[in-house]
């Protein structure tokens, strides 16, 4: 079981490739897709799934946010779902 310090600096690690992911990827219009990490914090995983770029940047103003792939909400305590997507949600982390 991952620790909760290191649980957040994963988190944060995915934040930082996901940024870097939106910087070098070719999202002109907001509506474009690309391929981001699933956020979770678990160091074993490597879930991805498609996001716009509206998506992400309504995601940067609150480092709290976090992308998860759904299926990794079930696991997931003390924190509120901010955005549901086909793929993806979007919660407020603890």
């Amino acid at each position: 079981m991952v620790r909760h310090d290191e649980h957040r600096r994963n988190q944060l690690l995915y934040r930082e490739v996901n940024k870097r992911i939106r910087e070098v990827g070719d999202l002109s219009a907001s509506d474009e897709r690309a391929g981001f990490l699933c956020e979770c914090g678990e160091p074993d995983c490597t879930e991805t799934f498609e996001v716009t770029r509206s998506q992400f940047d309504g995601l940067l103003g609150d480092p709290n946010r976090v992308l998860l792939a759904t299926h990794h909400l079930a696991h997931r305590n003390g924190e509120r779902v901010v955005a549901e997507y086909d793929t993806f949600v979007v919660v407020a982390a603890s």
